[in-house]
C-alpha cells in the first residue's frame, strides 16, 4: 500500500505541476520573451562593438582599440600616442586624442543597438509578443491587431514615458497587457460592436474596421484609468503622473531593490534555480515555468550593469540575464556536463557511458535532454541530491565572486542559452576571471557527481549478481520491513534457496512464454482477418466496378442482358455478405479456442504458484505480484481480442453501407434501362 501511495502522490504532483507548465499567464510570458531572443542577440552585439572593440562606455584599457594604443604608446610615448596610463596599469584615451575620437564614433555607430533593442524599448516589444501570445491563447480573432493594441495601452498607461520603455518597465507591460487582452477579448465577442462594412470592401479592410469599436473602447478606458493620476499630479504635485508609473512605484520599484540587494538577490536566485531542477526531476521543463515570471529581473539587472558601465564602474549586479547560462547550466539543467564526464572517467555500466557519449556534444552546447531521459535523470533517487541542490550551491559560489568577492565583473552582455560554457562566460562578463569562475563550477560538478556515479555502480551490481549469496542479500534488503519472513529465509539452507530461485525463473518463464503466445495468437489472428477481408474488399471493389462499366455503356445492351446482369451482380454480392458473416462466425470459434489454451496456461501457472505456496518457497507477497501479472495478461488479451471483433463488424457496417450504393446504382440501371424503353417506344 505504502508503493502505491507514493506512486499516487507524485503522479498527482506530476499532474499539478504539468496544469502550472501549461499555464496561460506563464506560457505566453515564456513565449513572449523567447520571441525576442534575437533582438537581444542583436543587442548584445551592440554592447560587444561599444565596449570590447572601440573601448566604449569606460572600458579603454581592456578594448581591442586600448590594446593598439599600449602597443602605439609603448613605442612612441604616451603623449604621442594621446594616451594615459596610471599607477595601476590602466590605460584611458586622452582628450580629443585620436583614439577617443574614432572610440566616440565607434559607440555613436553601434551603442544604438544596444538602446534600441533592450535598454530603451524592451518593454515596448514585450507588450506586443505577450500580447500576441496571450491572445492566441484566449482565442481572438486576429492576435496581430491585440498585440498592438497591447503596445498602444502600454504607451498610454506610463504616459509616454521614455524612462519606462527599457526594462524598468517590464512589470508595467505585463500588467497593463493582460488587463488589455481580457477586455478586449470580452468586448469582440459582442455582436453589437462589430462594425460591418459593404460587400464591395477589401477583406483585409473589412476585418480592420469590425475591431474599431472593441478598439476604440479599450484605448479609450485605458486612458481615462490613466486620468485620476495625472490630476493628482498636477493638483497635489505626486511622483506618480501615470497609472503605469504607479505601478511602478508600488510594485517593480520595491522588488528591484529587493533584486539589486545582494542578500534579496541571492534569495531570489536560490529559489528560482532550486525550483527548475525541481520540477526537470520530475520531467517538467523547469525553465520554460519559471522563466517568464523570472526573466523581467534579469533584464533590469542586466540594464543596471550596461549603466555602471557608461559610467566607467565595474558591472556589480551578478544575476543579470546570461548569469546562469554563462556559470549555473553547466552542460543543462542539473549541470550534467559533470556527470557525464564523471561517468566517462568512473562508470562501469556500459548503457551509462554509451549514454554519456551519445550526449556529451549535445551537453557542451547546453543541451541535457538525451541525458535527462536517457540516463536517466528524471525520477532517479540515487542522482536526486547532486541533481536538486548542486545548482544552488553553485550560484552562491558564482554570487560570491561578483558580489562579495569583487573578482568576477556583473555580466553586460545576454548571452544565447546554447552558447559553450566558457566562451558563454567570457562574453558575458566581458574577462578571463569569468571564464576562470566558470572552469571552477564545472570541476566542482564533476566532484559532486563521481561519488554517486559508483554508489550507482555498486546498486548496478548487486543486481546483476548471479550468485545465491548475493540473491540473498538482495531479497532480504527487499524484504527487510517483514523480519518474520527473513529469518525463515536464512534457515532454509542454500540446497532450498536453490530451489526458489530454480522456481522463480521457471514461474517468469511461463509468465514471458504466456505473453509471447498471446501476442503472437492475436498477431496471427489479425493478419488472417486483414488478408480474407481484403480479399473480399478486392472482390468485391472488382463487381462494383464492373456494374459502374455497364452504366457507362447501358445504351448498348439490350433489355435481357440488363435484366441477366443485374441478376448476377445481386447474386454475387449476397454471397460477399454472407461470406462476412461466415468469417464473424469463425471468428467467435477461433477466439473461443484461443481462450481455453490460454485458460490451459493460467491453470499451469496458478498450480506452480500454489505448489511453491504450499512448501512455503514463495511468500504471498510474490505470489500476489504473480497472479496480478497473469490477470494483466488475461485482461490484455480480451482487449485486443474485443478490437479484433470490433474491428470486423465495422468491416461488416461498411459492407452494408456498400450495399444501400449498391441499391441506388441498381436503381440509375432501373432508370437508364426505363429511358432505353422509352426510345424505343
Amino acid at each position: 500500500m505504502k508503493t502505491i501511495s507514493k506512486t499516487n502522490y507524485t503522479e498527482k504532483m506530476i499532474k499539478a505541476f504539468s496544469k502550472l507548465a501549461v499555464n496561460k499567464q506563464l506560457s505566453s510570458l515564456r513565449d513572449g520573451f523567447a520571441f525576442i531572443t534575437p533582438l537581444l542577440i542583436v543587442g548584445a552585439l551592440g554592447v560587444v562593438f561599444v565596449v570590447f572593440i572601440f573601448g566604449g562606455w569606460g572600458s579603454n584599457n581592456a578594448s581591442l582599440l586600448g590594446l593598439i594604443a599600449r602597443i602605439d604608446a609603448s613605442v612612441n610615448g604616451n603623449a604621442a600616442a594621446g594616451v594615459t596610463i596610471d599607477s595601476n596599469n590602466i590605460l584611458s584615451f586622452n582628450a580629443n586624442s585620436a583614439y577617443q575620437t574614432i572610440s566616440n564614433i565607434g559607440v555613436k555607430i553601434f551603442e544604438p543597438l544596444w538602446s534600441a533593442t533592450v535598454s530603451g524599448a524592451l518593454s515596448i516589444y514585450t507588450s506586443f509578443t505577450i500580447g500576441y501570445f496571450y491572445s492566441r491563447t484566449r482565442n481572438a480573432s486576429q492576435p496581430i491587431i491585440t498585440g498592438l493594441l497591447c503596445m498602444v495601452t502600454f504607451f498610454i498607461v506610463t504616459g509616454f514615458d521614455s524612462s519606462l520603455f527599457g526594462p524598468n518597465g517590464s512589470l508595467i507591460s505585463i500588467i497593463i497587457t493582460f488587463i488589455t487582452v481580457e477586455i478586449y477579448i470580452a468586448l469582440e465577442k459582442l455582436d453589437k460592436l462589430k462594425l460591418k462594412m459593404p460587400n464591395g470592401v477589401p477583406p483585409a479592410v473589412a476585418v480592420s474596421f469590425s475591431k474599431l469599436f472593441p478598439l476604440m473602447i479599450t484605448a479609450g478606458g485605458m486612458a481615462l484609468v490613466n486620468a485620476p493620476f495625472i490630476i493628482m499630479n498636477q493638483i497635489v504635485g505626486t511622483d506618480a503622473s501615470s497609472f503605469g508609473k504607479a505601478i511602478y512605484l508600488a510594485l517593480q520599484a520595491p522588488f528591484i531593490s529587493l533584486a539589486t540587494n545582494p542578500s534579496g538577490q541571492l534569495g531570489i536566485g536560490i529559489l528560482f534555480v532550486t525550483l527548475v531542477c525541481f520540477f526537470w526531476f520530475f520531467g517538467l521543463h523547469g525553465s520554460n515555468i519559471l522563466d517568464g515570471a523570472v526573466n523581467p529581473i534579469w533584464f533590469v539587472l542586466l540594464a543596471l550593469n550596461t549603466e555602471e558601465l557608461s559610467r566607467g564602474q565595474t558591472p556589480s549586479q551578478a544575476m543579470a540575464k546570461g548569469f546562469w547560462d554563462a556559470y549555473i547550466y553547466v552542460g543543462g539543467t542539473g549541470c550534467t556536463l559533470g556527470l557525464l564526464i564523471a561517468t566517462l572517467f568512473f562508470s562501469k555500466r556500459k548503457d551509462t557511458i554509451q549514454v554519456a557519449k551519445f550526449s556529451l556534444p549535445a551537453g557542451l552546447f547546453q543541451i541535457n535532454e538525451p541525458v535527462t531521459f536517457g540516463y536517466p535523470m528524471v525520477l532517479n533517487p540515487t542522482f536526486f541530491i547532486p541533481y536538486i541542490f548542486l545548482m544552488p550551491v553553485l550560484t552562491v559560489i558564482s554570487w560570491a565572486a561578483i558580489s562579495i568577492l569583487k573578482w568576477v565583473p556583473g555580466g553586460i552582455v545576454a548571452i544565447p542559452w546554447s552558447t559553450p560554457m566558457l566562451l558563454g562566460a567570457f562574453l558575458h562578463s566581458g574577462s578571463w576571471q569569468g571564464i576562470i569562475l566558470a572552469l571552477l563550477n564545472l570541476i566542482i560538478s564533476i566532484v559532486v557527481y563521481v561519488p554517486f556515479v559508483l554508489i550507482y555502480n555498486k546498486a548496478i551490481d548487486t543486481n546483476n549478481s548471479l550468485s545465491v549469496a548475493n540473491k540473498i542479500f538482495l531479497f532480504g534488503k527487499l524484504k527487510k520491513e517483514n523480519r518474520e519472513l527473513k529469518e525463515k529465509i536464512k534457515l532454509l539452507g542454500v540446497e532450498k534457496l536453490q530451489e526458489y530461485e530454480n522456481l522463480n525463473d521457471s514461474l517468469k518463464l511461463i509468465a514471458k512464454n504466456t505473453k509471447l503466445n498471446i501476442k503472437q495468437e492475436i498477431k496471427n489472428l489479425k493478419l488472417e482477418y486483414e488478408q480474407k477481408s481484403s480479399d473480399l474488399n478486392l472482390e468485391y471493389v472488382m463487381k462494383y466496378n464492373d456494374i459502374n462499366n455497364v452504366i457507362r455503356k447501358g445504351h448498348d445492351m439490350s433489355d435481357d442482358e440488363y435484366l441477366n446482369y443485374l441478376k448476377d451482380s445481386d447474386i454475387i454480392y449476397n454471397e460477399y455478405l454472407s461470406k462476412i458473416e461466415q468469417e464473424k462466425n469463425d471468428s467467435s470459434k477461433s477466439k473461443n479456442s484461443k481462450k481455453e489454451n490460454v485458460k490451459n496456461l493460467k491453470a499451469e501457472m496458478y498450480y506452480k504458484l500454489d505448489v511453491a505456496k504450499n512448501n512455503k518457497i514463495v511468500d504471498q507477497s510474490s505470489i500476489d505480484n504473480y497472479y496480478e501479472k497473469i490477470s494483466s495478461l488475461w485482461v490484455e488479451h480480451d482487449k485486443k481480442q474485443d478490437e479484433l471483433k470490433q474491428e470486423l463488424e465495422n468491416k461488416i457496417k461498411k459492407a452494408r453501407s456498400n450495399k444501400s450504393e449498391y441499391n441506388e446504382t441498381l436503381n440509375k440501371i432501373n432508370e437508364i434501362k426505363e429511358s432505353v424503353n422509352n426510345e424505343k417506344h
